[in-house]
Parts: C-alpha cells; sequence; structure tokens
C-alpha cells in the first residue's frame, strides 16, 4: 500500500489499530518515508500506536529525518536485522506482539512468504499504471502459493484481495 495513491482503499488501510507492531524494510522508509500511523484519533482511543519495526542491514543509511525515527511515536519505533523469525520471536517474548502488519516491498515480503510466517495475505489494487523492474513480490519465480478463504472487496475505485495462506505442499 502506498500513501501517495490516497484511493479509498487506503481508507479501509487494513486496520492498522488492529495489530501491535506495523513491520517495514529499510528499503521501504529510505524510498517512501512512511508514517506508519493510525491516524484517525477515533481508532486510536485507548490504545497506543503500534510498535514499528524496520528490517535493514544498514540501518546508518536510514535517513535521520525519516518519520518513523523523529515523531512524536520515535520511542516505538525499533530498528533490528538478521534472522527474521528470530525477531519476530523477540518481538513476541520482550514487546508482546501477538500481531503483526507487514507493509514493505517485495523483497522483505518474498522472504516472509518463503520462511513460512506469513498466515494472512491482504493486498490492494488500484487503477494506477505504475512501472518498474521490481516485482511486488520478489523471489518467488513462477512458483506460486496457494489461498484459501479468499475474499474479494470492491472500494470504488480499487479491490482488495484478502485471504489465508495455504498450509499444503502444493502450488498453484
Amino acid at each position: 500500500i502506498r500513501d501517495q495513491t490516497r484511493s479509498r482503499g487506503l481508507g479501509d488501510v487494513y486496520k492498522r489499530q488492529e495489530v501491535d507492531l506495523i513491520l517495514t524494510s529499510g528499503e521501504t522508509v529510505r524510498r517512501d518515508r512512511p508514517q506508519l500511523t493510525i491516524r484517525d484519533p477515533k481508532l486510536l482511543a485507548g490504545r497506543e500506536q503500534p510498535q514499528r519495526l524496520i528490517i535493514s542491514r544498514h540501518a546508518d543509511s536510514l535517513p535521520v529525518d525519516a518519520p518513523l525515527l523523529c515523531d512524536e511515536w520515535r520511542q516505538r519505533t525499533l530498528i533490528r536485522g538478521g534472522d527474521l523469525r528470530g525477531i519476530l520471536q523477540e518481538m513476541a517474548q520482550h514487546f508482546a506482539v501477538n500481531s503483526v502488519m507487514v507493509e514493505a516491498g517485495g523483497n522483505l515480503v518474498a522472504a516472509l512468504l518463503e520462511q513460512g510466517l506469513v498466515d494472512e495475505m491482504v493486498v490492494y489494487l488500484a487503477p494506477i499504471a505504475c512501472g518498474t523492474a521490481q516485482r511486488a513480490i520478489a523471489g518467488l519465480g513462477t512458483a506460486g502459493m496457494a489461498l484459501e478463504q479468499v475474499e474479494w472487496l470492491h472500494l470504488d475505485p480499487d479491490l482488495r484481495c484478502r485471504a489465508v495462506l495455504s498450509r499444503a505442499e502444493h502450488v498453484i
């Protein structure tokens, strides 16, 4: 999801208020400068902003003026590099994280999928033409991952697909 699209689907923005942690990559922080916050005061009532976690092997190259590092919730932003499974286990054990939302690019998404660390996917399709050489989910090649309990929601003009990843060994 990219904030610059400002589409109706972003009003849906898959419920940041329902998660304990929002996970992103250093590359996303450098390129998009996300805030990763609950912006609607009504949705924030009675809770704290979610923890924010930046995965980066090059933390020293993160922009010091990135919103995640200098806003009023900067103390809720963590930076880690290394083993994703270990990092998520640390978040669960030391920060009481039970639910994670990923707002990142294809490389981190692919790494999480390949390591079996994703239970559910929510993908937004907007009627906008954007082009780069990078895939939405890098690294999966031509192999697919089976999805179950697929739900489609029309968010004029966007489309949201929400699905649970199959734990079966077969691919589509």
